[in-house]
């Protein structure tokens, strides 16, 4: 099985798991995680408006965009994910709610640079969610739904923002 995404060069949900069982989670060692779950708001319309090779190089600059931002906010311990066509998750290990939201931050700056296509610079936007819990296994399913709820809430605020999930938005 490949582990990593053949256009992006990150790794993929095969690549996640492997890395979650390196982590070694368990009910006596449980571990800290926070999720960012996001995606890149109305890329089809990128790819509607300008095809598709305008929208591969905006997932692999988005791609690089982040990397830059993880690097510079020295989260060695994370793993950036390309799940699937523009949706995208950084686990970070041993980090909070506030940590995730700071790397979130770094994220926006990095995308305000845009993208140049042709004669036109495009600027990629995104919508996040994140959560954040203690793993005692490596199914990470209430993490990411939780943080998925928390990105459906961003982009239901407006888009091109992070929300933190929390039990207030469920009963919003």
């Amino acid at each position: 099985k490949a582990s990593t995404d053949h256009l992006t060069g990150l790794i993929n949900r095969n690549g996640l798991d492997d890395w979650l069982k390196s982590l070694r989670p368990s009910e006596n060692r449980p571990k800290r995680v926070s999720l960012l779950y996001m995606d890149i708001d109305d890329f089809k319309s990128v790819n509607d408006t300008y095809g598709h090779t305008a929208g591969d190089l905006i997932l692999v600059k988005f791609s690089q965009f982040i990397q830059s931002a993880i690097t510079d906010n020295q989260q060695e311990k994370s793993v950036f994910v390309r799940l699937s066509g523009d949706e995208f998750l950084i686990m970070l290990a041993g980090k909070s709610k506030a940590d995730a939201a700071e790397l979130a931050n770094a994220i926006y700056v990095k995308l305000k640079t845009g993208v140049e296509f042709q004669e036109y610079t495009l600027l990629i936007k995104s919508s996040m969610g994140i959560s954040s819990g203690e793993l005692v296994s490596t199914d990470i399913d209430e993490l990411f739904d939780e943080a998925d709820t928390a990105m459906y809430w961003a982009k239901k605020s407006g888009k091109n923002q992070f929300k933190v999930f929390d039990q207030l938005i469920v009963n919003d």
